[in-house]
This record gives structure tokens, C-alpha cells and sequence, in this order.
């Protein structure tokens, strides 16, 4: 052996961890403010990805350590019990941990897909929940591929409401008969003399109950906003308001139990419109259950299913199916790319059934990262009207007031593509 070789040999192998403390170090010392915005949002992404591989390499470990049942040699009870301990975790997150760790085991593509950081730890682990359900685990290894091909394009939002769908059809008997015996109204009172009420209801009752209950509280909002533009004028604002969030709440809940109240016996029921959209496949499956015949399967195609009310609050499809029966029904048929058919009036601004129509386009507001509900957005042009662009759906958008004079004001652009993501484009092209 050479005099080299010897040296090599000698040679410490490098400490991973050693390298790891160096690599955020200088992450740290990084100086954000001399990059442009463009720079900075590559370099939070890459953060990011550097974050999740070392989620997945964390769930890895512990995949060995409790498959070898090395947990044992110090008396833990469990892996879960080892790495709450060493990693001062809280139960919650030491049950995350676990619970990925093994569910990874039988989730290869969610494996695989966490390690190569396209998809994060929140969505890991909403996948590694609907896999300790035992009674859907072995269809969700059918349906891991196109649940995770959703967590990679869409937000958590959208991803976790995806999931929630398809677990719920999977398992639909069990979710029906949980959820109605955990429906319950409690009112109580606290030993300070504060009273607290407590309202558990299904998807269906409970989108009904909100739909009003946010009629009532725009009122109230509007009532504020008159009294402070009369004191203030143009400088009103939201801080500017008389009442606080909370106040304004607790006198549109008082407001709407009053009237339910004052409503004489035998008085008409109200009409309420709550728009919904449903795929029509099993909109028709859950009415045969109803009516005690043979269902139609679930359709192979239909990973991620669309049962929800137009500003995305999720709704089972059995409830959606129940409270149609002798109701009014408007269709609107939804194109391949989840857009709305052209309605072809042509107005300058979206009004009624047109502004509808956009704002069954999304539930929220569609600029990137703003999760303001669509009901207070504002149906914005995509092409601008005094370009040439149409007044109709399909050249609409929600936005929300800030983002919609943010776009005008400053040169941005928000788009849709061919597969129905929305994206937002700065004034020199690129993509936030």
C-alpha cells in the first residue's frame, strides 16, 4: 500500500451532519434583500425542497429503527415513545411521524414522491391519516397515483379536499352514519356566567346554516362601513369600523335568532339559493341510494370529485342528492378544463347569473397564495374590457378587491391554463 493510499484511508469520512449545520449557515447569512422578488421566490423554494427531503429522510429512519425494533434496547415502548423523547416532540407530532413512517411503507409512490420533494410533509401525512382508516387502505393503494399526482399541481387546500372526497366515497356508509351521530346543538354556561354554544351538523345542514348566517353578517358589515364613511369619509377603512369581527358575529348570530323568533307560526319557509356544484356521475349514483336501487360504480375517472358549495366548502354528495328532492335544480354544465360554458350576454359588468358562472370558475380568489372565499371577490376580466375582452365566464376570474387593483395598477396578469390552474404572471413574464 502507497504512502497515499495510506493517507486515504486515514482520511475521516465526512460528518453529514457537520455538512448540514454548514449548508444553513449559510443559508442564514444569505442576503434576501439584495435579490429581486423573482430571486427571492426561487431561493424560498428551494428552501423549501431542502426541507422536505429531510422530512422524508427523518420518516425513513424511523421506518428502521421500528421495523428493527431498535427502539427496544433502551426500554421505549415504541419508536413513537423513542423519537417524542430524543426529539422533545409534542404526542401529535410524534403520532405524525409515526404514522408516516409506516404508512410510506405500503405508499410507494407517496414514497417516492416525498423524497423527491415534489410533494411537502402536510401532504404526506393527510395521505399517511387516510391510510390508518382500515377500512379504505386497501383501495387507497388503488388510488395513491392520482392523489398524489393532485398534491404535486394544486394547493393543500385543494389537495386535503381531494382526499377528503375520495375517503368519504370510499367509505361512504361508515361517513354518513359517524357524522349524523355526531350531529349536536349544546348550549351551556361557564362558570363565569358567559354562555357557549356548541352546533355539530352535516355537511348539508351545515353549508345551509353558514349561507344565511353570512347573509346576516354582510349585513351587519354594511351597516358599519355607512357608519364610518359618514364619520370619515374616504379614509374609512376596516380598522376605521365601530364594531370589532367579533362583534359584528355575535350581533348577526342574535340578529338571525331573533327574527327565526319573531317569524309567526306556520309562517313560510324562506327560499334559500345556495349554488353547488356536483359531478353529474355521482350526483345520479347518490339518487339511486336514495331511492334503494342498485348504484352505478363510482367512476374510475373521478379521483378528485367536485361536491361543493360555489365558495369550495365541501358538501357529502349524499346530502347534495337529499336536499334536491322537490327542490329547484339550475345546471351548469362545466367544460373538461373545470371552466364555465360561455353565457354570451355581454354587459360591462358581471351581474346575476354571469357573475355566478365566475365564480363557480374557483371558490377562491385567484390570485397565487390569496385564499379570500369568492364571495368577497370581485368578477374580474381576464383580457380587459377595454381591450376587447368579453363579459362572459369564460373570461372571468374571482379576485379579491386588493389583488384586483393590484393587477390594474401594476401590470400583473392572472391566467388559466388548458388543465384549469390558475397562475399569476409579474409585468416582466415571470411566474410568482
Amino acid at each position: 500500500m502507497s504512502s497515499t493510499d495510506a493517507e486515504f484511508e486515514e482520511q475521516p469520512t465526512a460528518d453529514p451532519f457537520a455538512v448540514i449545520t454548514a449548508a444553513i449557515e449559510a443559508v442564514e447569512d444569505v442576503d434576501l434583500g439584495a435579490m429581486s422578488a423573482a430571486e427571492r421566490c426561487r431561493y424560498l423554494r428551494d428552501v423549501e425542497t431542502v426541507g422536505r427531503r429531510l422530512g422524508a429522510a427523518q420518516a425513513a429512519l424511523l421506518s428502521d429503527v421500528d421495523r428493527g425494533g431498535l427502539y427496544a434496547e433502551d426500554a421505549f415502548w415504541s419508536a413513537r415513545t423513542m423519537i417524542r423523547h430524543l426529539g422533545q416532540l409534542s404526542g401529535p407530532e410524534a403520532a405524525s411521524r409515526d404514522r408516516i413512517s409506516k404508512a410510506l411503507r405500503d405508499l410507494p409512490v407517496t414514497a417516492a414522491a416525498y423524497r423527491a420533494a415534489e410533494i411537502g410533509t402536510p401532504q404526506t401525512d393527510r395521505l399517511a391519516r387516510c391510510w390508518a382508516n382500515p377500512r379504505v387502505r386497501d383501495l387507497l393503494i388503488g388510488a395513491e397515483e392520482h392523489l398524489v399526482a393532485i398534491a404535486r399541481t394544486e394547493s393543500y387546500k385543494w389537495f386535503d379536499d381531494a382526499v377528503t372526497a375520495w375517503e368519504r366515497l370510499a367509505d361512504q356508509d361508515g361517513t354518513i352514519d359517524r357524522e349524523t351521530r355526531r350531529e349536536d346543538v349544546k348550549v351551556r354556561r361557564d362558570p363565569t356566567g358567559m354562555f357557549e354554544m356548541l352546533i355539530r351538523l352535516r355537511s348539508g345542514r351545515g353549508a345551509i346554516t353558514e349561507e344565511i348566517f353570512e347573509h346576516y353578517l354582510a349585513a351587519e358589515a354594511a351597516a358599519d362601513w355607512d357608519t364610518a364613511r359618514d364619520e370619515w369619509g374616504d379614509l374609512a377603512s376596516w380598522d376605521r369600523l365601530p364594531r370589532t369581527d367579533a362583534e359584528r358575529r355575535t350581533d348577526a348570530f342574535m340578529a338571525m335568532i331573533i327574527d327565526a323568533a319573531s317569524a309567526p307560526p306556520g309562517a313560510r319557509e324562506p327560499k334559500i339559493t345556495i349554488n353547488i356544484t356536483i359531478d353529474h356521475h355521482e350526483y345520479l349514483r347518490q339518487l339511486a341510494i336514495l331511492a334503494g336501487e342498485p348504484p352505478p360504480p363510482p367512476s374510475p375517472h373521478e379521483t378528485w370529485l367536485r361536491s361543493h358549495t360555489s365558495n369550495g366548502i365541501w358538501v357529502d354528495p349524499w346530502d347534495v342528492a337529499s336536499y334536491t328532492i322537490g327542490a329547484d335544480l339550475r345546471r351548469v354544465v362545466l367544460g373538461a378544463d373545470a371552466s364555465v360554458i360561455n353565457l354570451s350576454k355581454r354587459t360591462r359588468c358581471f351581474t346575476g347569473s354571469a357573475r355566478d358562472a365566475v365564480m363557480l370558475r374557483h371558490p377562491e380568489c385567484a390570485w397565487a397564495g390569496c385564499h379570500t372565499t369568492n364571495r368577497a371577490c370581485q368578477a374580474d376580466h381576464i383580457t380587459p374590457h377595454s381591450r376587447g375582452g368579453p363579459t362572459n365566464a369564460t373570461n372571468g376570474q374571482p379576485l379579491c378587491g386588493r389583488h384586483n387593483r393590484h393587477k390594474h395598477r401594476t401590470g400583473y396578469h392572472v391566467w388559466r391554463d388548458p388543465h384549469g390552474h390558475w397562475h399569476t404572471t409579474r409585468p416582466d413574464g415571470t411566474t410568482v
